[in-house]
């Protein structure tokens, strides 16, 4: 059951962020998170014998995803420099990269204490 739902919601994330980064569905982001899902949600199926997945290794799945989401999401976020390549980056622009750096590398050190 928690592989259902984990995959079905790693889907819905992935495409939802597909489409605010890109402005469509199709993309990087996209196809990794379907091809993440769709093997959880086959995980839920009983199609074969599998042993058991333990509560921490989904928790160290989602953790490294939600880091892989939001690293993506943050880059879409970041303006993007083949529209001025001669621009440099801005103040604020710097201080985004260096939160959303700081936010991930947490979020990396909290799932290596976890695991």
């Amino acid at each position: 059951m928690i592989a259902l739902i984990f995959g079905t919601a790693m889907i819905v994330s992935s495409l939802g962020i597909s489409r605010i980064i890109y402005k469509r569905l199709l993309s990087p982001i996209s196809l990794w998170g379907c091809i993440w899902g769709i093997d959880f949600v086959l995980l839920s199926l009983p199609l074969l014998e599998y042993r058991p997945i333990s509560l921490m290794t989904y928790t160290a799945v989602l953790a490294s995803s939600v880091a892989f989401l939001f690293g993506a999401l943050s880059a879409g976020i970041l303006p993007n420099s083949s529209r001025a390549p001669s621009k440099q980056p801005t103040h604020s622009w710097i201080r985004r990269l260096r939160l959303w750096t700081i936010v991930t590398n947490g979020m990396a050190t909290l799932g290596i204490f976890f695991v």
